[in-house]
């Protein structure tokens, strides 16, 4: 990950989220165009750890505890992660979360107490670039839970860690 930077102004920060499929299916990752250069800017890789829907309509959550001691800024979002597995996800900044890393069947709302969503994909949606000058204003000690919304059920040991 790239240094941490000052709050003054709105600097790069750029999240990816990464599909790791069974091996028969490939894996997706952004293609070098899409990476920042700057060397302002760092990308943070917040993922679904290894998640397993047993059952259609399942909502499986997992929190993300960045440790920041500065304000950050989010000015792109991109889902690495494809329609066939994923129906959709939304992805809350939180004012409490559970322990960093932790999973679990959130349903439709059990998320987090004070939450917002600051970035939703779904059907293959292209990655978000806010316009220069623009971003999400992520306080100190940020809590993220990531929700995934899976519609069919998952093989006998399939898993899924998209973000």
């Amino acid at each position: 990950m790239g240094r941490v930077f000052s709050s003054s102004m709105p600097l790069p920060l750029f999240l990816f989220f990464l599909l790791l499929l069974p091996p028969a299916v490939p894996t997706v990752h952004p293609s070098p165009s899409e990476v920042s250069s700057d060397p302002d800017s760092a990308e943070l890789d917040l993922r679904m750890p290894a998640a397993h829907a047993a059952e259609e309509d399942a909502y499986i959550c997992t929190s993300h505890v960045l440790g920041n001691d500065e304000e950050l800024w989010i000015t792109r979002f991109q889902a690495l992660a494809t329609a066939d597995v994923v129906h959709h996800m939304l992805f809350y900044l939180c004012e409490d979360s559970r322990a960093n890393g932790s999973k679990w069947d959130c349903g439709h709302h059990g998320v987090c107490n004070t939450k917002a969503i600051i970035f939703a994909w779904a059907k293959n949606a292209p990655p978000t670039t806010l316009p220069p000058g623009v971003g999400f204003k992520i306080p100190v000690e940020a809590r993220f839970v990531l929700q995934i919304h899976y519609a069919i059920a998952m093989a006998e040991g399939q898993t899924d860690s998209s973000g």
